[in-house]
């Protein structure tokens, strides 16, 4: 089995939600393209567990719930901005990532991109 590092992981998705594919759920396309998303978000929370870091593990752990929940909704734009709410969930890992790869402490300023969340600092 191969293995991905979070930051290649996160990429994958990148590149994944970035597809075009016609959001209709009669179409074998669709549920091909749900399917992989499905397997990504699997290998990320699998990841999250890896890191020693309660913080980094429960903002992946939220990330990939975000992915579960509703993967078509992160492919449309936020209220005002023209990016897809899939890109700010891509960086914010990227960021969370940097900040484990350089031992710095947790950015807890993007707690505010993870919308509901009552647990979060």
């Amino acid at each position: 089995m191969v293995s991905f590092t979070p930051i290649q992981l996160n990429y994958m998705l990148e590149d994944h939600f970035a597809e075009e594919v016609e959001v209709n759920p009669f179409t074998s396309e669709y549920w091909g393209w749900a399917s992989r998303l499905a397997e990504l978000n699997r290998l990320l929370e699998q990841q999250a567990l890896r890191f020693a870091d309660p913080e980094v593990r429960q903002f992946l752990e939220k990330v990939h719930g975000q992915i579960d929940h509703d993967p078509v909704r992160l492919r449309e734009a936020e209220q005002g901005l023209p990016i897809p709410r899939y890109r700010f969930l891509c960086d914010d890992v990227r960021t969370v990532m940097g900040t484990v790869l350089r031992r710095q402490m947790f950015p807890t300023g993007l707690w505010i991109n993870i919308p509901d969340e009552p647990n979060s600092p």
